[in-house]
């Protein structure tokens, strides 16, 4: 930045601070305080651009740095944990799927074992199961009970509509 760029910020920001002083600001008062933040928050986008290159540098430096046993071990670590969220992705599917719970809610289940994810899917689906004063789903508007047959999901009665269609 130039002298005269400088000199003109500061002139700005004074600008800026004595209308500050006063109790209310003008429309300009405002839009001078708008293009102060967005300099420097530009300013602030540019420097993490540039930090954000030393770092890859860095990490290019540190690779290259470490011995071909230490390179292959941090990989292996890294595969390893990706293949642990993998399993436990597919445990959690698996329990859902014992307790009779949708798929949908599989993320839900924690544990660090099988029995405890079994546990916590069967309270997890009681919780979900529509409680006695709810009615199950039947035909008519917006899920209000109108007479007929009534389902116990979306699916069943989507089901026997197509099947009658």
């Amino acid at each position: 930045m130039s002298e005269v760029d400088q000199e003109s910020n500061n002139t700005d920001e004074s600008n800026a601070d004595e209308s500050l002083d006063e109790t209310t600001l003008t429309v300009e008062d405002y839009k001078k305080i708008v293009s102060k933040l967005r300099k420097e928050a530009g300013s602030r986008r540019l420097a993490n651009k540039d930090l954000d290159a030393k770092l890859e540098e860095y990490e290019k430096w540190k690779l290259s740095q470490m011995s071909e046993v230490d390179r292959v071990k941090s990989e292996k670590e890294a595969v390893e944990r990706e293949l642990a969220g993998y399993r436990r992705e597919k445990l959690q599917t698996v329990v859902a799927a014992k307790v009779g719970l949708d798929e949908e809610y599989a993320d839900l289940i924690v544990g660090d074992s099988e029995d405890e994810m079994i546990t916590h899917a069967k309270s997890l689906k009681a919780r979900l199961k529509p409680s006695a004063n709810q009615s199950v789903m039947r035909p008519g508007a917006r899920g209000k009970p109108v007479g007929g047959e009534s389902y116990e999901s979306k699916d069943a009665w989507f089901a026997d509509l197509w099947r009658k269609g």
